[in-house]
């Protein structure tokens, strides 16, 4: 069986394995692919990148792939150098010629990655983010399917609008720590004082109807500090989210973690 050949009883789209994570040894510009199959985006062929089940003529069985953001083209960065508090998108890509072995991909498209030389097809794996310093964001990643649960070591801090105090609702762009596209539900951690018991803080996907989620004042002056899970309306090509308090101040706004649908 080649690399290309299509794997028996496998759905439309499938994805299996290709979990990413921070590289152990260099972990400021690497990012680790574990092996794994899944179907291009085309749903056309197989791309079997590390040798995920040991077929011959593709590579060492069950191997990572190691992505270095150092270099363009096969398992580096698509096209031009690596820019800091930038956000990328991770693909799988394969050559249906099978001149060329199944490789990583790094890009800031989410859908048309530069492909190298005699590479054709592409498969969304999942994202990495890096800081202001230029080192990718430590993470973990989980999911054998195709929704993969992102979730940052240290939650990423989303600017709080109208100095947190707005009584109506306000959008707060969440793209510092969620993809553009593709994005599922989302986990929010948030530090609200309120001025006294009773007061109301609510929040709602931007651009929804009502208030997705009430916290109420407990006691006067007490800051209170909680998360929830919500899922995002896209606005202006970012995922946003608003809120709105009727006394007090909504301090801090984090972003936890997120789902990804590839």
């Amino acid at each position: 069986m080649s690399q290309l050949d299509p794997i028996v009883n496998q759905p439309s789209l499938y994805l299996n394995g290709l979990v990413l994570s921070n590289d152990a040894t260099t972990p400021n510009t690497k990012l680790d692919i574990a092996p794994g199959i899944c179907r291009d985006s085309n749903n056309v062929i197989d791309i079997n990148l590390g040798n995920y089940l040991g077929q011959s003529g593709i590579g060492t069985a069950n191997s990572s792939t190691v992505i270095n953001f150092s270099v363009n083209g096969a398992n580096g960065l698509d096209t031009g150098t690596l820019a800091a508090s930038t956000l990328y998108y991770i693909f799988a890509i394969a050559d249906s010629s099978e001149k060329n072995l199944p490789a990583g991909l790094a890009s800031l498209s989410a859908t048309a990655p530069t492909l190298p030389f005699g590479y054709d097809s592409i498969r969304l794996i999942g994202v990495c983010l890096f800081d202001g310093s230029s080192h990718i964001l430590k993470y973990y990643v989980s999911g054998s399917g195709s929704t993969k649960y992102f979730q940052w070591d240290a939650p990423i801090a989303v600017t709080v609008t109208a100095s947190g105090t707005s009584a109506t609702y306000s959008a707060m762009d969440l793209s510092v720590g969620v993809p553009a596209s593709n994005y599922g539900k989302v986990s929010i951690k948030y530090k609200w004082t309120n001025n006294a018991a009773a007061d109301a803080l609510n929040f709602t996907p931007s651009g929804a109807t009502g208030d997705f989620e009430t916290i109420l004042g407990i006691v006067a002056g007490v800051a209170q500090e909680d998360n929830f899970v919500v899922l995002p309306l896209t606005v202006a090509a970012v995922p946003k989210l608003s809120y709105k308090t009727s006394a007090g101040t909504l301090n801090n706004v984090f972003v936890q973690a997120f789902e990804m649908q590839l």
